[in-house]
């Protein structure tokens, strides 16, 4: 329900995507696998918003929560390739895929990219530009190439 795809936004869809309630998608976002032939999951949960020019690659399983927002700008890789043969271009020798998570209540600045295999812990904030290579713990403020701990956000 109430859910809002904005101009130029391209989506293929595959097998087992599933999008929660009032999930939006800004302008000119793409979600789709990368890849030829590798089809992951997608799955949004209810109030997530997807900022402008976002690329989603669902050539691996995105998973992403509720009330999670991604800045524009914002891409989320869940394939790499395999690049240990010297007799191919790093790009021609093979795929690999790994999952991508992020939690409820995340925030990825405008221009945060992530990689595969990683999890973005619950309520956490990666500042804008920065580069989640490994897994970040929740309740935390991450930022820059690679994305390293700035802070603990403290509740009172």
């Amino acid at each position: 329900n109430n859910c809002l795809i904005e101009e130029g936004t391209r989506i293929y869809i595959g097998n087992n995507w599933v999008w929660g309630d009032d999930v939006s998608f800004s302008t000119f976002c793409q979600v789709f696998s990368r890849e030829g032939g590798y089809t992951g999951r997608l799955m949004i949960d209810d109030d997530s918003h997807i900022g402008d020019h976002t690329i989603i690659d669902v050539a691996g399983d995105v998973i992403i929560g509720k009330k999670v927002a991604l800045g524009p700008n914002c891409v989320l890789y869940s394939h790499d390739h395999i690049y240990d043969n010297p007799a191919k271009a790093a790009w021609e020798g093979g795929v690999t895929t790994g999952p991508i998570h992020i939690e409820d209540g995340a925030w990825l600045g405008s221009g945060v990219t992530v990689l595969p295999g990683v999890t973005i812990g619950k309520n956490t904030v990666v500042a804008a530009g920065s580069v989640v290579t490994k897994s970040l713990d929740a309740n935390c403020i991450y930022g820059g190439v690679p994305a390293k701990l700035l802070k603990q956000i403290t509740y009172k």
